[in-house]
């Protein structure tokens, strides 16, 4: 939920100085059934300086983020767990076992070796 409301305020959804989604809203979008669970996702968002809560009042938009909000570092962890290896084609392969040998051949010839 911070990472969606993040990238919502990355896309320009509101502007700094506007009200962001009450509580009621939030809790509604998202499936929350607390006050509590709607604090937790904006705690993030306000110590970044990106929103400011005034009591009674809402949330309102302080500065926005960048466009592309960098991952944190266990979303890089996981994006890099799920990453497919590298991929090696077989001349590659060979060149490195063979010194080089099959690229400089395909090279000359354009055909696979």
């Amino acid at each position: 939920m911070t990472n969606d409301l993040r990238r919502r305020l990355a896309a320009r959804e509101w502007a700094p100085g506007e009200q962001i989604d009450t509580f009621r809203m939030i809790q509604q979008k998202y499936g929350i059934s607390g006050v509590s669970g709607v604090q937790n996702a904006l705690a993030p968002l306000i110590q970044e300086g990106l929103l400011e809560g005034r009591q009674g009042r809402g949330t309102y938009v302080l500065r926005l983020p960048s466009p592309t909000p960098e991952p944190t570092s266990a979303e890089q962890a996981r994006a890099q767990a799920d990453a497919p290896p590298p991929r090696t084609t077989v001349c590659q392969a060979l060149g490195e076992v063979t010194g080089g040998i099959s690229t400089k051949l395909l090279r000359r010839t354009g055909t696979l070796v």
